[in-house]
């Protein structure tokens, strides 16, 4: 379940990494294209380096949390202290201890994602919309189609288009619309 949601969400970055660098290039249509390829190339990138952070920043909190609390011995390779962890007795008060001390630790590097969670939530709230089609685009759209511009031929449009799908605009048609199958 937690792949799809990853896929969805790899998507919907990608497409508005693409979009955002686009509408923030003040050049001609074909360069804008090319800074489009370059942003799609260099999403993948920060999301590796973020990852790698990431995992540097939790790892180095969970290690000096279980440093201060068992020890520079465990700390340093606390992945085979659980197998030690592990072979204890159930009624071993140390045991019980060392797994406190692998919640606590654990829960620091819970407190330092939520308080990054918390900080990015707030940064999205200075995004802002940067849509899709270009300037060149939305000029070839309204020469194509001069009636985009009137709100009420569009609304009657996407109603009609909504109860027929095969349905397109068509100036050729005394009802605005013909069928293309």
């Amino acid at each position: 379940p937690s792949g799809a949601g990853i896929g969805i969400l790899f998507a919907s970055l990608a497409l508005s990494t693409q979009a955002s660098a686009e509408a923030r290039a003040d050049l001609p249509y074909a360069d804008r294209v090319k800074v489009k390829a370059v942003a799609a190339a260099l999403n993948p990138f920060f999301r590796a380096l973020g990852q790698a952070f990431g995992i540097a920043i939790c790892q180095a909190a969970f290690s000096n949390e279980l440093n201060k609390r068992l020890g520079n011995d465990v700390a340093n390779d606390a992945a085979s202290f659980v197998e030690v962890i592990r072979s204890m007795p159930a009624e071993d008060p140390d045991r019980a201890r060392l797994i406190n001390a692998f919640v606590e630790s654990l829960r620091v590097v819970w407190w330092i994602l939520f308080a990054l969670s918390c900080l990015m939530m707030v940064l999205t709230l200075f995004t802002r919309d940067c849509g899709m089609k270009s300037d060149e685009e939305e000029r070839l759209l309204k020469d194509h189609h001069p009636r985009l511009d009137d709100e009420a031929a569009m609304e009657a449009i996407l109603r009609n288009y909504a109860r027929e799908p095969n349905m397109v605009h068509s100036r050729e048609s005394s009802m605005g619309m013909a069928y293309q199958p």
